[in-house]
Formats: C-alpha cells, structure tokens, sequence
C-alpha cells in the first residue's frame, strides 16, 4: 500500500508562539499575507498581525472568501502578486488553510 502525505514545508507550534512568530518567517522573506476570516480575524487574528509587524514584517490581512474555490484562488494570488509578498500565512480553519495549500501549489 502507498500513502501520500501533503504539508507545508514547514510547519511550527507552541505555546505563546504567536508573540515569537516572526523569527520563524523572516527567512522567507520579509513582506506577506495574512489569511484569515472575520471570526478568525476579531479572536486573535489581529493581535498575530500586531505582533508580526512590530516583528519587522510587512503584513496585509486578506480577508478569506469562505470557500477554497478556483476564483477564491485567483483573487489572493493577483493580491499577492501585486503587493510582492513573499509568503502567505494562513490562521484559521481546514477551508483558509487548504486554500493557502493550493497558493503554494501554484
């Protein structure tokens, strides 16, 4: 039997890491997204921002569609591509991060 297993590249956890965050991401360069719903974005997606950006990172919060459709895709990849960012972050549930999965693939 053959298994495929799918991840990031990589992949952190940890208790406070939110606070720490931005030591991991800087290798990857300096200018991201942050994809996150409303619900994520009002609980803790705003303070992460925060953190991320008095980290030294240039943050620009793209607000998730709610599906992790082919257009949804296409509307965060020309975001991305016109704000030159390096990296997309993904906060939240299965569908924000299966869609950030599918960016990386493309």
């Amino acid at each position: 039997m053959t298994t495929a297993f799918a991840s990031p590249s990589t992949y952190v956890q940890g208790k406070d890491l939110l606070k720490t965050a931005s030591k991991y991401i800087k290798p990857f360069g300096d200018h991201g997204i942050l994809l996150t719903d409303d619900i994520v974005w009002g609980l803790v997606g705003q303070r992460f921002y925060d953190y991320l950006t008095k980290g030294g990172l240039k943050i620009e919060h793209v607000q998730f569609g709610g599906e992790s459709s082919p257009e949804e895709i296409d509307r965060i990849k020309e975001i991305a591509a016109k704000s030159d960012a390096q990296f997309v972050i993904s906060l939240g549930g299965g569908k924000t991060n299966d869609t950030t999965k599918r960016l990386a693939i493309n």
